[in-house]
C-alpha cells in the first residue's frame, strides 16, 4: 500500500496520520498539539479539530476514548 502524504501543513489542532515504514499500510492516528513543521510532507493531514481543543489539552496518555463522533457538513450546518 502506497502512502498518501498531502501538502497540508502540520498546524495546531491538525489530525495526522502516521505509518510505521515507507509504504507499510500500517498507521496510527495523532493530533498535533502544537505546530509540527518537522512533520509536513511526512505524514498526511487529514482533518483539524474544529471545536474542543481545549479538551484534546486535557487528554493524558493512558486515556481511554468512549466515543467519538464525526459531524458531516449538511449536519454541522443544521446544528
Amino acid at each position: 500500500m502506497n502512502d498518501e502524504v498531502d501538502l497540508r501543513p502540520h498546524l495546531r489542532g491538525s489530525l495526522g496520520i502516521s505509518t510505521r515504514g515507507h509504504d507499510t499500510g500500517d498507521a496510527q492516528i495523532f493530533v498535533d498539539l502544537r505546530d509540527n513543521v518537522r512533520l509536513d510532507h511526512l505524514y498526511t493531514v487529514w482533518g483539524e479539530v474544529v471545536a474542543g481543543m481545549d479538551v484534546v489539552d486535557r487528554v493524558l496518555e493512558g486515556d481511554v476514548i468512549s466515543k467519538i463522533e464525526i459531524i458531516g457538513a449538511a449536519k454541522a450546518k443544521a446544528r
